[in-house]
């Protein structure tokens, strides 16, 4: 997952890069339009077209013939049996499209998210960052005094709380707040070890890494946007609480307004296409 990560996360910032200064639903549509088109040729190249084709006109053809003999029951129940069994052969026939274009959506969503999923710090605006501990670093830190852990931000973020210890947490918070706009790196020393995390402060749709965190799959699949920490490291994530944007079933509302412009741009593109949906 990290290699594929940085195979794609320069793709992703390239493409992204002309929409960083357009309003957040801009581009949001840009990307449905790009994933609907790529959505219509997986279906076209990877399931029976001809076969969708006559599902749908005996579809057509039943529900029409219900219709016609609304007089007649035994028409009727004849008619929506053929229905809901087309409708289910309709579904299947989609399944292998599925499952080729799904795991692509999922590792392109969670790039995407990290644009769109979150606002952007303004200057002036506090927040926090965080240090979480492995266990073996809690173990060793409740043993004896709090964690010899140190966090330096460059010059347009400052550091403006002193290290807040949390043992139940296993957790070293910061507060910081960045003057200006810009990228910025911080840097986490403990045990002679320095390891870094970037803050962004940008009403851009720009890239946002809310956690940098060990190596994993999951890990790497939810935040593409840093390099993975140490595995033999005493840090399990270093984490910078940006705003979530609003929220719908526990999805980034993005997520679903993208979902409904892809939908659109594909129902007005698969004719051109010459796909059958």
């Amino acid at each position: 997952m990290n290699l594929l990560n940085k195979a794609l996360t320069p793709i992703v910032d390239v493409v992204q890069a002309p929409l960083r200064v357009l309003p957040d639903l801009v581009g949001v549509a840009v990307w449905g339009l790009v994933i609907g088109i790529f959505a219509l040729f997986i279906v076209k190249w990877t399931s029976n077209q001809r076969a969708i084709k006559r599902v749908k006109d005996r579809l057509g053809a039943a529900v029409y013939e219900i219709r016609l003999l609304n007089d007649d029951l035994r028409a009727i129940f004849r008619g929506m049996f053929v229905v809901l069994g087309n409708a289910a052969l309709y579904l299947g026939l989609f399944l292998v499209p599925l499952l080729v274009m799904a795991p692509a959506i999922v590792v392109w969503y969670f790039q995407v998210d990290g644009y769109y999923g979150y606002e952007g710090l303004e200057p002036g605006e506090r927040t926090l960052v965080t240090a979480e501990l492995t266990d073996e670093a809690v173990a060793s830190a409740l043993a004896g005094t709090k964690p010899a852990i140190e966090l330096s931000a460059p010059d347009g973020v400052r550091v403006v709380t002193p290290a807040l210890w949390i043992p139940a947490e296993g957790e070293v918070v910061w507060g910081v707040v960045a003057d200006r706009e810009g990228e910025y790196t911080l840097a986490i020393e403990t045990d002679g070890e320095r390891f870094e995390k970037t803050v962004v402060a940008s009403g851009e749709a720009v890239r946002r890494s809310p956690s940098r965190t060990r190596p994993g799959f999951f890990n790497a699949l939810q935040f593409p946007g840093e390099a993975a920490l140490p595995s033999d490291g005493p840090l399990e994530a270093i984490r910078v609480r940006y705003p979530e944007e609003a929220s719908f079933l526990e999805a980034h509302l993005w997520s679903w307004i993208f979902v409904l412009f892809t939908l659109v741009f594909g129902y007005i593109l698969k004719d051109p296409l010459g796909v059958e949906v």
